[in-house]
């Protein structure tokens, strides 16, 4: 009687077990998604503070730098804005460029040209 107990009990508590440990997991990668998600947040808020640490450096204006800084696209950093910014589309090949690079140079341009509108401001 009582191994009839005891096996209808693991019978009755093997699909809750199993539902437990499907819902584990799902926390277990959620939990691994809300970590690379904050990896992230937090290397793109020092990819933004280098961005204006070094646009500050070159040009000492800080709501210019806070807004290219926030504003230019996340590949781009000051040095790489400077030569972006510079050059013609003729000298950059623009039309030899693939579609996300010419976002990423277009993305650049207008970054620039509404910081410009900041600075101005001052």
């Amino acid at each position: 009687m009582r191994k009839g107990i005891t096996a209808l009990l693991v019978l009755l508590a093997s699909p809750v077990c199993a539902q437990t440990l499907e819902q584990q997991e799902r926390l277990n990668q959620f939990d691994k998604a809300l970590s690379a998600l904050e990896d992230l947040k937090s290397l793109s808020t020092k990819m933004t503070n280098t961005k204006k640490t070094q646009c500050l450096t070159a040009v000492a204006n800080q709501r210019f730098c806070e807004c290219l800084a926030t504003n230019l696209p996340v590949v781009v950093d000051f040095v790489q804005y400077v030569a972006l910014v510079n050059q013609t589309k003729e000298d950059l090949e623009y039309d030899k460029q693939s579609k996300e690079d010419k976002a990423i140079i277009d993305n650049t341009r207008k970054a620039r040209d509404m910081c410009m509108l900041v600075r101005r401001n001052d």
